[in-house]
């Protein structure tokens, strides 16, 4: 009988910040867009960008922070078939070396010393491989940098190197099909010619990749910048907050644009087409910007200057259609707000929810009941911070909303209550809530109405979960399979 190995890989602390991107190409039948694979710390995350779901972490190392000084601080491989390789390594030398493998006519080969751990390989080591020995030969040493390289890219072609350095600046290196080597430009820099230098970032530029006709850059300065291959600024992203933009990624194919910064979040964004690019300027870029509509909540409008502790500002917010907005205060106010295509927005004051404390969380489930005549009932979730949930059944008459009913119990001790999380599965006859340790609670809902039109509310507790991990729990969802995914 053939035997099965398992192997259990030790998981190690979640170090935060998003080290690594890579998208992950399915068959269309599958999804139309590509899955995203993000690495942070000891972890794997698999992220379904169609509909923005986490659908699966995998722990696959003990996350270690080593610091010492290294030669390369970036190495990136291109070609189809091991004759064609080129490596390209950065150094903290301001330096870019280019090798390739070059098939070597003898099996004798020179190695470092292995008796000696401060050796160093003389990197004239020949390696045999499928039958026939390969030496790796340095091919061109780049300079121009006037800091460490952080990163580098080959074009799909592998004609174009870009590197990203310290010194706040990118840099193209384009073969050159007929090197002249008789200048000291030409031997030093070998078949490759010094492009644009791409200047736009105000500190150091962490990460790049190219397409056919854009590079993308991500610096320290929070911001990610498109530009063309003749080194013109074509547009910039400001989405992240914190320390930086850590990682880029573009896929030609959807045209998606994924950043990803030192605060853990992973940014989504769909760039024009390639020749949408091509000629444009900044200016002429955010023109074609969708407008930004910019309201304020009622009791904010008169604000001037700056707000201080008493001053009303937004803790929630939930989309319940592409028009229609629930907002949750620090007050305790819960807000309808509908939007118009003009521009303006008509508020409604459905209920102070709280007295003196703030909202912690919202959550809402949306029910079409269309096919009673009844249109569109809108269940809001709200948790408060003395740990109180208060769930309210908002109907609407001739097109304005009202609060129809309202459940109140206390959930959590004080500063306890962490989230609400509806989930469609279930209907709005259950709903869960969850604390700073990751304690899940499963709570059934019940409105009836007796025989002369009297409601009636209740609340009970079903069944309590309790995380092996001991993380608050960012989002949920369940299945009548009697399965809860919660994610940390």
């Amino acid at each position: 009988m053939k035997m099965e190995k398992s192997v259990s890989m030790k998981g190690g602390q979640y170090l935060g910040e998003i080290s690594a991107l890579c998208f992950l190409n399915l068959p269309s039948s599958i999804s139309p867009l590509p899955f995203l694979l993000a690495g942070s710390g000891s972890q794997l995350l698999l992220f379904d960008i169609n509909d923005t779901r986490l659908i699966n972490s995998f722990t696959v190392f003990q996350g270690v922070r080593i610091h010492q000084r290294c030669l390369l601080y970036s190495m990136k491989i291109w070609g189809h078939h091991f004759n064609d390789l080129r490596i390209a390594s950065g150094t903290i030398f301001n330096e870019i070396v280019v090798w390739e493998l070059a098939q070597h006519q003898h099996s004798q080969y020179l190695t470092s010393n292995e008796n000696d751990p401060n050796s160093m390989p003389t990197f004239q080591d020949v390696h045999k491989f499928d039958g026939k020995y390969y030496q790796a030969k340095v091919v061109s040493r780049l300079s121009g940098h006037q800091g460490s390289i952080f990163c580098l890219s080959w074009s799909t072609d592998g004609t174009t190197l870009i590197s990203v350095s310290d010194d706040r600046s990118a840099r193209m290196w384009v073969v050159d099909m007929e090197p002249d080597v008789t200048d000291d430009l030409g031997k030093l820099q070998g078949p490759y010619l010094a492009g644009p230098i791409l200047f736009g970032h105000s500190a150091r530029v962490w990460d790049c990749c190219i397409s056919d006709s854009i590079i993308v850059t991500a610096g320290e300065d929070c911001s990610c910048r498109v530009w063309g291959l003749d080194g013109k600024e074509l547009r910039i992203i400001k989405e992240h907050i914190g320390r930086g933009i850590w990682r880029c990624l573009y896929d030609l194919n959807s045209s998606l644009l994924v950043t990803a910064g030192f605060d853990s979040a992973i940014k989504v964004h769909c760039l024009p087409t390639s020749s949408a690019f091509s000629g444009k300027s900044v200016k002429e870029l955010d023109e074609r910007k969708a407008e930004v509509l910019q309201i304020c909540i009622p009791n904010s409008s008169g604000h001037a200057g700056l707000m201080d502790s008493k001053s009303e500002y937004v803790r929630c917010l939930k989309f319940a259609s592409k028009d229609t907005i629930y907002v949750a205060t620090n007050h305790g106010y819960l807000y309808h707000a509908k939007l118009y295509e003009n521009g303006s927005v008509e508020w409604t004051e459905l209920v102070k929810v709280t007295e003196e404390v703030p909202v912690i969380c919202l959550d809402l489930l949306s029910e079409d009941l269309s096919n009673l005549s009844l249109g569109v009932e809108d269940w809001v979730a709200v948790g408060d911070g003395r740990g109180a949930m208060h769930v309210l059944e908002v109907q609407f008459c001739d097109g304005t909303p009202k609060v129809a009913a309202r459940i109140s119990w206390l959930a959590e001790a004080e500063r306890q209550l962490l989230g609400a999380y509806w989930c469609k599965s279930l209907s709005r006859r259950f709903i869960f809530t969850s604390n700073p340790r990751g304690l899940l609670k499963l709570w059934r809902l019940s409105v009836s109405v007796s025989d002369d039109g009297v409601r009636s509310c209740g609340v009970h507790l079903i069944a309590s979960f309790m995380s092996p991990f001991g993380a608050r729990i960012m989002s949920l969802d369940a299945s009548y399979d009697e399965e809860v995914y919660p994610y940390f």
